[in-house]
């Protein structure tokens, strides 16, 4: 629970607060009645017509609905052309706290009170705190407002809490803003938090664009009086290089310590007598503030624009020229233009102007016919002007770098005097850096970022060993031209280390690493230009034994090719273990034999019980062990599922049950058991499904899986290889018995009935009863019959 100020307009409600939440439940102290509120990312509106204003202290309960975010801040002023005000409220409203804006025309006559506008990147980096300052500003020469938000703690160079800011140009029609904006930043100072304060201010550098300041904490490693930069508004093709003019600080008479100078920044202070404007800029820590005049002074401004930035060629033609008259003549291609402008020139001036790629090699050439380093020119400048350099595209042997950095060196003299002095008396010199970023019509659509490196095994440091640690890497080149890769890889052991690959080329020891848990580094150089592919090298790191507590061995590669801009770091972990010194041995077990019905089709359970014992110390849990059913390519036989159990240690199964080839079956499977068991007793079931017809036999066996990277050799740890056997043999049960005797019985019956047929049909037929029948009596007999 906690208290906060509302202000009751009529019937609808502004939260005040910059930190309200979404979903909130009122109750009132006074008349007891309750509201439920859905206020959209910190600001709920219920009237446009306020009457009178009531305020009252409320009990607010907060819910958890993580929809809602805090707001980070809000302005009310004219920012599109319009004649009535707009709410701009700045919120982390997603779970990725990367930050929105909302736009709200006033008056919301609509019963929604949903955004008119919602402007949000997913490019843009989480917890910089957006929008901590937003700043209405005209920042060009147009009459259209534009937006100065802050982002205080955004990472830069991986510096923590360094800060930049959004510059919105009105893009002057509808919509007006999108996400799309200029990012300007300080000084690379971790915890600086550069745009904790923006305020715009007159102009002061008179070229009638008003211009603007952002505060920081730091202005340096050791300065932490803080300091506020003063930026100048120009052109939009200006501000997207905008670099800040100068930077203003407390007085250096004040202690070296946190001043909070720049929290409040304004300029309503009024003019003076003389016409002249002050900004008020605050020391929060000491509760004092400094006044500054506002002078305006004119200065020389001095800009230069790659037009366009991004460009698409062919990948086919690299060579650059800065081409002049002779490209009149050939069949070139151009790809951009490099525009000069100089302004507030009060008296003629002699430029210098220099142009050349900055870091380019032998594939980078500015010349038709030679190579040409830098091109150089002079011109008399007598008023404000742009000047044009085309950027052509010639035919090489070499691919194209994806960005290129273009130095242009400017710088302006006075004319000689009319003395005869040769002495030249400059009054303007710098030097401007701008990127050109080249698109390639062939480019392999996969590759979305420069170069990375990844790990490609699992290395282990054995600390009770003398065994070389290898690590794999292989570096994928998506994007970038990379050539003369210097390969710098350190350890946080002391070790011997080497970078072993054909192409590599040892040198000399480097310490590229500020880091104290650094110990031990190495140099390596890889020639071959690369670019869309990728190739391997190994990292590999003798290290001294170390008998005491686990501690995994870090690994850092610092990779950097010509251009320093290529430069990135990476970091990897070998993991720390004792080398395991055991053995497995199986025991030997009767052959187990099944008798099955003939013909039986249907499910069957072949369990083996299996005895193991570990020998030596130190077993290794995290071997892999794997249980494997051979049986006879002429068996119709399909292993449906397969049970390991054990009560005498944890038994986990990897990965599911392959039956690949078709007549082995395997399951993978690791044995998690304390060092003091040595005996271990599995029972392994087999479900299978099969159809019997004649005898046959399996064989089962379990084994140690170990790949190319494993540090044991099976010899060296299983003692025997024992195969247990399993026969099936095929026999009559008892129905088939059954079905014998009846069928016996059956034949019996029917032979018998076949014989009296036979006896008494078959004799009857063969009798003639028409024949004679003649008697023969001898002699003793009374009568002869004939």
């Amino acid at each position: 629970m906690f208290q906060i100020k509302w202000a009751r307009f009529n019937k609808k409600l502004i939260w005040s607060s910059r930190h309200f939440p979404g979903n909130v439940e009122i109750q009132s102290q006074t008349d007891g009645e309750t509201d439920v509120l859905a206020a959209y990312s910190g600001v709920a509106i219920w009237d446009t017509d306020p009457v009178t204003t009531k305020h009252e202290r409320l009990y607010v309960t907060v819910t958890t609905n993580k929809d809602w975010i805090p707001t980070m801040g809000f302005v009310i002023g004219t920012l599109l052309k319009r004649k009535t005000k707009t709410l701009l409220v700045a919120t982390n409203d997603d779970d990725e706290q990367k930050g929105k804006l909302f736009f709200y025309y006033l008056p919301i006559l609509k019963e929604d009170v949903s955004p008119d506008l919602t402007i949000f990147d997913d490019e843009w980096q989480p917890f910089t705190n957006f929008g901590n300052r937003i700043v209405i500003a005209t920042l060009n020469e147009d009459i259209y407002s534009d937006l100065i938000v802050t982002a205080p703690t955004s990472k830069w160079l991986d510096l923590p809490e360094v800060g930049h800011v959004h510059l919105f140009i009105n893009s002057k029609s509808d919509p007006f803003f999108t996400s799309k904006s200029t990012i300007i930043r300080g000084l690379p100072i971790a915890h600086s938090f550069f745009g904790w304060n923006a305020e715009q201010l007159e102009d002061i550098d008179g070229d009638g664009v008003k211009d603007f300041l952002v505060a920081a904490l730091k202005v340096s490693e050791d300065d932490f009086r803080g300091g506020v930069y003063v930026f100048l508004g120009g052109e939009e093709k200006v501000l997207r290089y905008l670099t800040y003019y100068e930077i203003i600080q407390p007085s250096e008479d004040l202690p070296n310590d946190p001043t909070g100078f720049g929290f409040f920044l304004s300029q309503k202070v009024g003019k003076d007598r003389e016409g002249y404007y002050y900004m008020i800029m605050s020391r929060v820590f000491s509760g004092e503030v400094d006044f500054y005049k506002i002078i305006p002074q004119r200065r020389i401004k001095v800009s230069v624009v790659i037009d366009p930035d991004q460009v698409t060629v062919d990948e086919s033609k690299n060579f650059v020229t800065f081409d002049f008259v002779s490209s009149l003549f050939l069949k070139t291609e151009q790809i951009f233009v490099v525009k000069i402008s100089f302004r507030s020139i009060q008296k003629p001036l002699d430029a210098t102007i220099k142009l050349s790629f900055k870091d380019s090699s032998n594939y980078h050439s500015f010349s038709d016919e030679y190579p040409l380093e830098t091109y150089a020119t002079k011109r008399r400048i007598t008023s404000r002007g742009e000047h044009k350099y085309m950027v052509y595209l010639q035919r090489s042997y070499e691919p194209l770098s994806s960005e290129w950095i273009l130095q242009a060196e400017i710088t302006l003299n006075e004319p000689k005097t009319e003395t005869g002095t040769n002495k030249l008396i400059p009054v303007f010199h710098e030097i401007f850096y701008r990127k050109i970023s080249l698109e390639k019509k062939y480019r392999r659509r996969e590759c979305t970022e420069g170069y990375t490196v990844i790990l490609i095994n699992k290395p282990i440091w054995f600390q009770n060993m003398d065994k070389t640690t290898i690590f794999r890497f292989r570096l994928s080149n998506c994007k970038e031209l990379l050539t003369h890769l210097i390969i710098d890889a350190g350890l946080s052991m002391p070790c011997k280390i080497t970078i072993s690959n054909a192409e590599m080329v040892p040198t000399m020891n480097s310490h590229p690493f500020a880091f104290t848990q650094i110990r031990s580094t190495v140099r390596a150089v890889y020639n071959k230009p690369t670019q869309y592919e990728s190739f391997e090298f190994n990292v590999e790191a003798l290290c001294q034994q170390d008998l005491g507590e686990r501690s995994n061995l870090g690994i850092r590669l610092s990779i950097k090719s010509f251009f320093p801009y290529n430069q990135k770091r990476f970091k990897f972990v070998a993991t720390a273990k004792y080398a395991h010194e055991f053995t497995i041995e199986t025991k030997r077990l009767p052959v187990i034999t099944k008798h099955i019905c003939r013909g039986f089709q249907g499910e069957e359970i072949i369990e083996f019980n299996v005895e193991l014992l570990f020998g030596g110390e130190d077993y290794d849990n995290e071997l892999l062990l794997s249980a494997v059913l051979f049986f006879h390519d002429s068996v119709d036989m399909k292993v449906d599922s397969i049970h390991i159990k054990s009560n005498d240690c944890g038994v986990i199964p990897v990965d599911d049950l392959s039956q690949k080839p078709a007549n082995q079956v395997t399951q993978k499977f690791r044995i998690q058991k304390s060092e003091n068991v040595k005996k271990v007793r599995l029972s392994i079931s087999f479900t299978v499904l099969m159809k019997y017809f004649k005898d046959f036999h399996t064989n089962f066996k379990i084994e140690p899986l170990l790949g190319d990277e494993s540090p044991y050799e099976l010899k060296s740890i299983v003692v025997n290889e024992i195969k247990y056997h399993a026969t099936f043999s095929v026999k009559y049960c008892k129905h088939e018995w059954l079905i014998l005797i009846f069928s016996a019985l059956g034949l019996c019956i029917l032979v018998t009935c076949v014989c009296i047929f036979i006896y008494h049909k078959v004799p009857s037929k063969m009798i003639d009863e028409n024949r004679d029948v003649t008697y023969i009596v001898d002699n003793t007999s009374r009568c002869i019959a004939y």
